[in-house]
Protein backbone atom coordinates (compact mmCIF):
# COMPACT_ATOMS: atom_id res chain seq x y z
CA UNK A 1 0.00 0.00 0.00
CA UNK A 2 1.05 3.31 -0.84
CA UNK A 3 1.84 6.55 1.51
CA UNK A 4 0.26 9.34 1.35
CA UNK A 5 3.03 11.53 0.38
CA UNK A 6 3.72 8.81 -2.35
CA UNK A 7 0.19 9.17 -3.72
CA UNK A 8 0.49 13.03 -3.45
CA UNK A 9 4.03 12.84 -5.76
CA UNK A 10 2.41 10.64 -8.48
CA UNK A 11 -1.11 13.23 -8.58
CA UNK A 12 2.00 16.21 -9.11
CA UNK A 13 3.61 14.23 -11.60
CA UNK A 14 0.41 13.81 -13.76
CA UNK A 15 -1.03 17.10 -13.39
CA UNK A 16 2.60 18.71 -13.56
CA UNK A 17 2.44 18.50 -17.03
CA UNK A 18 -1.21 19.00 -18.03
CA UNK A 19 -2.33 22.86 -19.01
CA UNK A 20 -5.69 23.61 -17.10
CA UNK A 21 -8.40 25.76 -19.27
CA UNK A 22 -7.31 28.92 -17.70
CA UNK A 23 -3.63 28.57 -18.82
CA UNK A 24 -4.21 27.93 -22.35
CA UNK A 25 -6.73 31.33 -21.93
CA UNK A 26 -3.91 33.11 -21.10
CA UNK A 27 -1.48 31.56 -23.82
CA UNK A 28 -4.17 32.93 -26.56
CA UNK A 29 -4.87 36.65 -25.11
CA UNK A 30 -1.76 39.18 -24.59
CA UNK A 31 -2.20 42.54 -22.70
CA UNK A 32 -1.67 45.18 -24.66
CA UNK A 33 -1.37 49.11 -24.10
CA UNK A 34 -3.92 50.92 -26.74
CA UNK A 35 -2.86 54.31 -27.85
CA UNK A 36 -3.91 56.76 -30.69
CA UNK A 37 -1.63 58.26 -33.10
CA UNK A 38 -4.58 59.82 -35.01
CA UNK A 39 -6.94 59.11 -37.26
CA UNK A 40 -5.51 55.55 -36.79
CA UNK A 41 -5.63 53.21 -33.34
CA UNK A 42 -2.38 51.38 -32.08
CA UNK A 43 -1.74 48.75 -29.50
CA UNK A 44 1.45 47.68 -27.96
CA UNK A 45 2.31 44.35 -26.06
CA UNK A 46 2.89 45.82 -22.16
CA UNK A 47 5.82 43.24 -22.15
CA UNK A 48 8.67 46.01 -22.15
CA UNK A 49 6.67 48.96 -21.50
CA UNK A 50 8.55 50.23 -17.82
CA UNK A 51 6.00 53.90 -17.17
CA UNK A 52 4.15 55.99 -19.32
CA UNK A 53 3.78 59.77 -18.64
CA UNK A 54 2.65 63.35 -19.71
CA UNK A 55 5.11 64.55 -22.52
CA UNK A 56 5.79 68.19 -20.78
CA UNK A 57 9.19 69.66 -21.87
CA UNK A 58 11.14 68.33 -25.23
CA UNK A 59 14.62 69.33 -26.01
CA UNK A 60 15.13 68.86 -29.79
CA UNK A 61 18.14 67.72 -31.43
CA UNK A 62 20.29 68.60 -33.75
CA UNK A 63 21.52 66.16 -37.05
CA UNK A 64 19.11 64.09 -35.72
CA UNK A 65 16.89 61.54 -37.63
CA UNK A 66 13.55 62.96 -38.62
CA UNK A 67 11.47 60.58 -36.39
CA UNK A 68 13.89 61.30 -33.24
CA UNK A 69 11.45 64.31 -31.32
CA UNK A 70 14.29 65.10 -29.34
CA UNK A 71 15.35 64.51 -25.98
CA UNK A 72 13.73 64.73 -22.13
CA UNK A 73 14.78 64.30 -19.09
CA UNK A 74 13.12 61.31 -16.90
CA UNK A 75 14.55 60.31 -13.44
CA UNK A 76 17.75 62.02 -14.15
CA UNK A 77 18.42 60.39 -17.71
CA UNK A 78 18.15 61.45 -21.08
CA UNK A 79 15.64 59.59 -22.75
CA UNK A 80 15.09 59.62 -26.77
CA UNK A 81 11.66 60.72 -27.95
CA UNK A 82 10.34 58.82 -31.46
CA UNK A 83 7.60 59.94 -33.08
CA UNK A 84 6.04 56.79 -34.93
CA UNK A 85 3.69 59.04 -36.68
CA UNK A 86 7.32 59.31 -39.10
CA UNK A 87 7.93 56.36 -39.38
CA UNK A 88 4.97 54.81 -40.24
CA UNK A 89 3.86 58.00 -42.41
CA UNK A 90 1.07 59.56 -40.80
CA UNK A 91 0.27 63.11 -41.01
CA UNK A 92 1.34 64.86 -37.91
CA UNK A 93 -0.30 67.78 -36.95
CA UNK A 94 1.70 69.12 -33.70
CA UNK A 95 1.79 68.65 -29.89
CA UNK A 96 -0.80 69.44 -27.25
CA UNK A 97 -1.08 68.36 -23.34
CA UNK A 98 -2.69 65.26 -24.33
CA UNK A 99 0.16 63.52 -25.73
CA UNK A 100 1.66 61.11 -23.63
CA UNK A 101 5.11 58.87 -24.17
CA UNK A 102 4.94 55.35 -23.22
CA UNK A 103 8.51 54.33 -21.95
CA UNK A 104 9.95 50.87 -23.57
CA UNK A 105 13.28 49.41 -22.07
CA UNK A 106 14.95 46.23 -23.31
CA UNK A 107 18.23 45.57 -21.63
CA UNK A 108 20.14 49.02 -22.26
CA UNK A 109 17.71 49.98 -24.85
CA UNK A 110 15.89 52.07 -23.85
CA UNK A 111 13.39 55.01 -25.42
CA UNK A 112 10.10 56.63 -25.46
CA UNK A 113 7.23 56.93 -28.23
CA UNK A 114 4.83 59.93 -28.19
CA UNK A 115 0.84 58.85 -28.39
CA UNK A 116 -1.50 61.11 -29.10
CA UNK A 117 -3.97 59.78 -26.79
CA UNK A 118 -4.11 56.52 -24.03
CA UNK A 119 -7.09 54.59 -24.32
CA UNK A 120 -5.89 51.70 -21.33
CA UNK A 121 -4.62 48.37 -21.11
CA UNK A 122 -6.75 45.46 -23.13
CA UNK A 123 -6.46 41.85 -23.54
CA UNK A 124 -6.57 40.57 -26.76
CA UNK A 125 -7.06 37.26 -28.83
CA UNK A 126 -4.05 36.54 -30.46
CA UNK A 127 -5.36 34.12 -32.72
CA UNK A 128 -7.95 37.22 -34.57
CA UNK A 129 -4.95 38.69 -35.16
CA UNK A 130 -4.43 39.45 -38.98
CA UNK A 131 -0.46 39.21 -39.89
CA UNK A 132 -1.46 38.76 -43.75
CA UNK A 133 -2.09 42.77 -43.83
CA UNK A 134 0.42 44.49 -46.08
CA UNK A 135 0.56 48.16 -44.47
CA UNK A 136 2.61 51.30 -46.14
CA UNK A 137 6.28 51.29 -44.52
CA UNK A 138 5.84 47.96 -42.85
CA UNK A 139 9.24 47.01 -44.38
CA UNK A 140 10.85 47.31 -41.04
CA UNK A 141 8.12 44.69 -39.81
CA UNK A 142 7.20 46.91 -36.63
CA UNK A 143 3.81 45.57 -37.36
CA UNK A 144 2.28 42.46 -36.08
CA UNK A 145 -1.18 42.31 -37.05
CA UNK A 146 -4.48 43.86 -37.31
CA UNK A 147 -7.21 43.07 -35.41
CA UNK A 148 -10.78 42.98 -36.59
CA UNK A 149 -11.88 46.29 -35.36
CA UNK A 150 -8.98 48.03 -37.20
CA UNK A 151 -6.41 48.00 -34.09
CA UNK A 152 -2.87 47.95 -35.30
CA UNK A 153 -0.73 46.09 -32.92
CA UNK A 154 2.98 46.96 -33.09
CA UNK A 155 5.70 44.19 -32.70
CA UNK A 156 7.88 45.16 -29.61
CA UNK A 157 10.63 42.97 -29.99
CA UNK A 158 11.30 44.41 -33.14
CA UNK A 159 10.64 47.90 -32.19
CA UNK A 160 13.18 47.53 -29.25
CA UNK A 161 15.72 45.86 -32.11
CA UNK A 162 15.41 47.90 -34.65
CA UNK A 163 18.80 49.18 -35.38
CA UNK A 164 17.09 51.92 -37.46
CA UNK A 165 14.76 53.38 -34.78
CA UNK A 166 17.71 52.80 -31.58
CA UNK A 167 19.91 56.28 -31.73
CA UNK A 168 22.77 55.69 -29.86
Amino acid sequence: MKSKEEILQERAKKTAGKKTNNQIVHAQNMQVLQFSLYPEVFAIPDTYITEVFSLTEITSLPGTPPYVMGVVNRRSKVLCIINLKHVLNIKSVGLTELNKIICLKKGTTEFGIVTDTLNGIIQIDRAKLNKDTLLNNNELNLIAGIMPDGMIVLNDEVLLNNKILVVE
